[in-house]
């Protein structure tokens, strides 16, 4: 009787291992913050990130007014990234994101509200986007395969040792706008601290995405789309002329929606 399910025939066609989400690094370009560890050590401490996904938002309308409601695209929107990084025993980790954040508000006014910081950003005043925004780099690696086990004379060593980088995606314009909390107990003597932080991000690329060609903007951003646009816009403001006319033609209307005007004046030319 043949199987129902050919589950050996199926693994037969996989040509590496499945992806595991174990193995993977996260690179921090951070902007320049005097005084504390470098943004490859603080990598480092990255135990657990998210591939970053993406939704489509749009909005419903119908063509001719009537009819089935479509949905056409409007937007993207990003979740944010969340990075879990684990805290040194020197609590350097700690102290970058906490500098970090400060460079984009400073918040804190325990010594005094005339304290700035030493890049001049003074209490509760905002930094420019541009002086704390960084590039966050995710690779995620492959290790290995049956092809690259060694055989040596004690048998097979199941150690796998290739890395190869399969997907790697570039986070633009990001910075963070959240650390977590962390608890402290007594009896977690083997335990650790791992601090959760959460990014914003403008945009995300990948090597996955088709790189494009470059194209002139001026000449041919959205043409069809500014096409619409226009048609929309000499619509409505022909619809809005129309109704200036009506009112003034009618002195209760015009009283009502327009306040009073002079009945005696000529019709607004319609635009076309």
């Amino acid at each position: 009787m043949a199987d129902i399910f050919p589950i050996n025939k199926m693994v037969s066609k996989l040509k590496v291992a499945p992806l595991q989400p174990a193995y993977f690094q996260v690179r921090i370009t951070a902007p320049h913050l005097t005084g504390l560890i470098g943004s490859d050590s603080v990598s480092m401490y990255c135990q657990r990130a998210q591939l970053p996904g993406i939704q489509i938002q749009a909005s419903s309308i119908r063509q001719s007014g009537v009819g089935n409601i479509e949905r056409r695209p409007t937007d993207v929107d990003f979740q944010d990234l969340q990075l879990t990084f684990i805290c040194d025993g020197e609590g350097e980790i700690m102290k970058f994101f906490h500098r970090w954040m400060q460079s984009i508000y400073k918040f804190d006014a325990i010594n005094g509200l005339n304290q700035q910081t030493s890049r001049g950003l003074k209490t509760y005043t905002y930094e420019y986007p541009k002086n704390y925004e960084s590039t966050i780099e995710i690779i995620q690696y492959q290790i290995g395969n049956d092809s690259d086990r060694k055989t040596t004379k004690t048998g097979t060593d199941l150690r796998m040792v290739a890395e190869v980088p399969v997907i790697r995606y570039i986070l633009g314009r990001a910075y963070p706008h959240n650390i977590g909390t962390l608890s402290t107990d007594w009896g977690a003597q083997n335990e650790y601290h791992l601090l959760p932080v959460s990014f914003y991000f403008q945009s995300w690329s990948s090597n996955y995405l088709e790189r494009g060609t470059s194209y002139d903007v001026a000449d041919s951003y959205n043409a069809p789309t500014l096409d619409i646009t226009n048609n929309i816009v000499k619509a409505t403001i022909q619809d809005a002329v129309v109704g200036l006319n009506n009112a003034k033609n009618n002195p209760l209307t015009a009283a009502l929606t327009f306040g009073v005007i002079n009945p005696g004046l000529p019709d607004i030319p319609i635009p076309k």
